[in-house]
């Protein structure tokens, strides 16, 4: 799969992807939708275009996969009408070679369509390799009981930032 728009393209051509353009509420009718039809075999992927308390152009994606080894071949890249043991298999083989990072310039990024201008961002920085021991005195809450007391953990917040100000810092 190049990017997630040619693995759509492959997926309608299937007949794997039902768009669903009436309006829908995103917590109770699509959270409902959703439920439903992923305990379906051979269900569609689902496409929400209309939700409701969303910008105008903003959609939605849900079950990718679901049960079709067609749409898993098509993300991977391989041929359709495989068993799910060859699926298995080629993935197995594929997630042991190692692909290098490439940069790609800004203008040409798809995840960068969707912007809302004059908007205030929450923002988590994260240390993933700072290692610590959590203590009793980290425990928030009432009750002071942690399977993880006296353990090392790796990742540790840093700072959070809400509505342009820092609230949090280590």
């Amino acid at each position: 799969m190049r990017d997630l728009r040619s693995w759509l393209k492959q997926v309608e051509d299937l007949g794997e992807l039902q768009v669903i353009r009436q309006q829908l509420d995103w917590n109770e009718e699509a959270a409902a939708l959703n439920y439903i039809v992923g305990h379906k075999e051979g269900a569609p992927a689902l496409m929400y275009e209309n939700i409701k308390d969303t910008a105008p152009g903003f959609r939605s994606l849900y079950n990718l996969f679901g049960t079709s080894k067609e749409r898993v071949a098509a993300a991977f890249g391989f041929p359709a009408g495989k068993s799910y043991t060859e699926l298995i298999n080629m993935v197995r083989t594929n997630f042991r070679r190692k692909v290098p990072p490439r940069v790609v310039p800004a203008d040409r990024v798809p995840c960068n369509e969707n912007l809302l201008a004059a908007k205030d961002a929450d923002i988590t920085i994260i240390d993933a390799d700072k290692e610590w021991i959590f203590t009793k005195e980290e425990i928030v809450s009432k009750s002071k009981n942690s399977p993880f007391i006296g353990r090392k953990l790796k990742g540790r917040v840093e700072a959070t930032i809400c509505n342009g100000k820092i609230v949090y810092q280590a």
